[in-house]
């Protein structure tokens, strides 16, 4: 019975490892779609920058 339980407790703690990495990963998607709508802001006043220095 006791092996039983190490090896339960090992699986437990494999799978709390990977919802902690699930977790992060989340994180950081949301901070990345926070940080899209700024970006793409950036990315069309740079974009229309250079048109008009080329025009």
């Amino acid at each position: 019975m006791y092996e039983e339980d190490q090896v339960t407790a090992a699986a437990l703690t494999l799978a709390l490892n990977r919802l902690q990495q699930c977790n992060e990963q989340i994180m950081q998607g949301e901070r990345a779609k926070a940080q899209k709508p700024k970006l793409m802001e950036e990315i069309g006043e740079l974009y229309r920058q250079l048109t008009e220095e080329e025009a």
